[in-house]
């Protein structure tokens, strides 16, 4: 299964679709809520197959990492604030 961001919210969160069936998933339930596997739950992974981690822990593991910031901060270069902010849960710039 592909997920891919519908641009859609249910109950405030984000809907995902399944590239290959075209089902739409909710985020925080982990059901189908529409298409070929509505009322299909979404199983959860294995303690050993995922981490929870922090921003500093990721950028340490993976320095070549890229952010991505949005259309309104397009030419103003990279994400503002130090990794400890981003590591705080703090935005990174506050425009965005």
């Amino acid at each position: 299964m592909t997920l891919g961001v519908s641009g859609k919210l249910l109950d405030g969160n984000l809907v995902m679709y399944d590239r290959e069936t075209d089902s739409l998933w909710h985020q925080a339930s982990g059901s189908a809520v529409e298409g070929e596997l509505a009322q299909e739950q979404l199983q959860e992974l294995p303690e050993d197959q995922w981490r929870v981690t922090t921003w500093k822990e990721w950028r340490q593991m993976h320095p070549e990492t890229l952010v991505l910031t949005c259309a309104h901060c397009e030419g103003r270069g990279p994400a503002t604030g130090t990794i400890d902010q981003l590591d705080a849960g703090k935005p990174a710039d506050e425009g965005c």
